[in-house]
């Protein structure tokens, strides 16, 4: 073998050897394309899946914030139509001397007889002046002179001071105050009052 062909030999193996460089280059560079693309793939399915979460998270919180504000807003309404009721329901029960004159009569002799059996012997009766006219005699009691400024009903004193008997209609009124309040409650929004 000569020169010249020992020549060609090498450069034949060496162009052979490039090829398969070459060819083992290119499936390594394919094969780091691959992973390249499947760890791009992998990271847009993690942010996309991340960014997902964080959409639900602050949907759930706004939606939650706007039932919140919901809810706020009916029980607010629902308050200023349940005290517009019991304010109305308490007019209507210190009208009762000219919406109903027998009924009040007969309220007011019970105020005074019980106001007197507590009050004792010799007690004074303080009426406003609608109700002086009708009670002009109490038995067992004095009317006061001087007509108060409430809406109805009596306020009964012991002849020593010591004690007051408070039966004004605004008195009875507020006294069951939280049973009317419940009462129309229920009535309004249910036995729940929801």
């Amino acid at each position: 073998m000569g020169l010249e062909e020992l020549r060609a030999e090498i450069l034949r193996n060496a162009a052979a050897e490039a090829k398969r460089i070459e060819r083992e280059g290119e499936a390594g560079e394919k094969r780091v394309l691959e992973e390249a693309d499947a760890y791009r793939k992998s990271l847009l399915d993690r942010s996309r899946a991340a960014a997902e979460a964080v959409i639900r998270a602050e949907r759930n919180e706004r939606l939650s914030s706007v039932r919140l504000t919901g809810r706020k807003m009916v029980a607010a309404a629902r308050d200023a139509a349940l005290r517009a009721a019991v304010e109305e329901a308490r007019a209507r029960f210190l009208s009762l001397p000219e919406s109903s004159p027998k009924a009040y009569a007969e309220l007011l002799d019970g105020i005074i007889r019980a106001g007197v059996a507590e009050a004792g012997k010799g007690a004074v009766v303080h009426l406003n002046a609608r109700d002086m006219k009708r009670a002009k005699r109490v038995p067992g009691a004095k009317v006061a002179g001087e007509p108060e400024g409430f809406a109805g009903g009596a306020l009964v004193e012991s002849a020593d001071g010591k004690i007051l008997v408070r039966g004004t209609l605004e008195d009875i009124f507020e006294e069951n105050s939280g049973s009317v309040r419940a009462f129309l409650n229920a009535s309004m929004f249910g036995a729940g009052g929801k």
